[in-house]
């Protein structure tokens, strides 16, 4: 094990190698994110559940807006670029999920360039949108629009 890493506790890449079981399991079972660094790296990755990854990003809503016009409708997530086409609302709407999943799929795959453009601020409505499951992803265009941040309650730290 590595020094703490602010409240995550680092653990070396040799030693996660063979116990990654182990940190699996306190990722996804217990909720407790574990960092994971190379001797030297000054950077770090974190392994963390992904229904952990995709609720820290609840407050990132999709807003799609839909269009009708004559006998076409059209879905469009501005703010991302995405545009989904179909005769419903309902079919434009999955034609934008799809859309949605191809950014998705292609800007992860690129990263580094995406990283290095506009699109980098992207990232926490595309982790939320690839870490929610595949069956569940049209329901986050059909969520009610946030009305305002998600903060954390106020509340006393037990201690």
């Amino acid at each position: 094990m590595l020094p703490h890493m602010a409240a995550l506790t680092c653990t070396d890449v040799t030693t996660a190698r063979s116990s990654l079981p182990e940190l699996q399991t306190r990722a996804v079972e217990h909720h407790r994110p574990q960092m994971i660094r190379r001797r030297g790296d000054a950077d770090a990755s974190v392994l963390l559940a992904a229904s952990d990854l995709a609720s820290s990003f609840a407050a990132f809503r999709f807003e799609p807006h839909v269009t009708m016009g004559g006998e076409e409708a059209t879905a469009s997530l501005g703010s991302l670029g995405i545009v989904g086409v179909g005769s419903t609302a309902e079919e434009a709407v999955e034609d934008l999920a799809v859309e949605l999943r191809r950014f998705a799929q292609r800007y992860f795959e690129k990263a580094a360039f995406y990283r290095e453009t506009h699109f980098r601020g992207y990232l926490p409505w595309l982790l939320r949108f690839a870490a929610t499951p595949e069956d569940r992803q049209l329901d986050l265009l059909y969520e009610e629009p946030a009305t305002a941040p998600v903060a954390p309650a106020s509340t006393s730290v037990l201690r």
